[in-house]
């Protein structure tokens, strides 16, 4: 996720040290994306929490590079408290990585039941949903399997005709506006 304040990255690095606390688990945790004005609080709060040694933060990286991630990850924890025409979870789910998302409003619909939905703001809630793919090996590959299946159901074609279907819904109020 890119580093803008709305997606969320201080309550997963909360999780983060519940998780460290709690449970006595050191989950490395990798995040990409370019700098929208919020990285350097990021990297305030990493240090705050003494998370260094567990914090990668790449920065931009390549189409292949996040391919290759998402493939060795453990899961995707996209957390941002707007949605719901979120890439990254459908980019999880075609790579093969189970997903953690924000129950944000759209969540459900676009990503079905192939994601733990959590409430974003409540880092133990995160760090529980964590704590249930590690437990259970079934759920994970459950989600894996249901998140491919998801992917597949999402086209170029299909995401222009939602754009289109959504524009026609505002087809009564666009005779108030001014012709371009």
């Amino acid at each position: 996720a890119q580093f803008w304040p709305h997606k969320n990255h201080v309550n997963l690095l909360k999780a983060l040290v519940i998780l460290r606390e709690k449970n006595y688990l050191s989950i490395p945790l990798v995040l990409v994306g370019s700098d929208k004005g919020n990285l350097a609080y990021i990297k305030k709060c990493v240090d705050e929490l003494g998370l260094e040694q567990f914090v990668r933060i790449l920065g931009f990286i390549p189409r292949d590079d996040l391919i290759g991630l998402y493939q060795s990850s453990f899961a995707l924890t996209f957390l941002s408290l707007f949605g719901p025409e979120n890439i990254p979870p459908l980019e999880a789910f075609q790579c093969e990585c189970p997903v953690i998302a924000s129950n944000v409003a759209g969540s459900k619909e676009q990503l079905g039941d192939a994601a733990l939905l959590v409430d974003g703001t409540k880092p133990d809630e995160i760090a529980q949903a964590i704590i249930r793919l590690i437990d259970s090996p079934d759920l994970r590959h459950e989600l894996i399997v249901k998140g491919k299946e998801r992917a597949s159901s999402f086209t170029g074609f299909d995401y222009v005709r939602n754009v289109f279907s959504t524009l026609d819904q505002f087809e009564k109020i666009r005779g108030d506006w001014p012709a371009l």
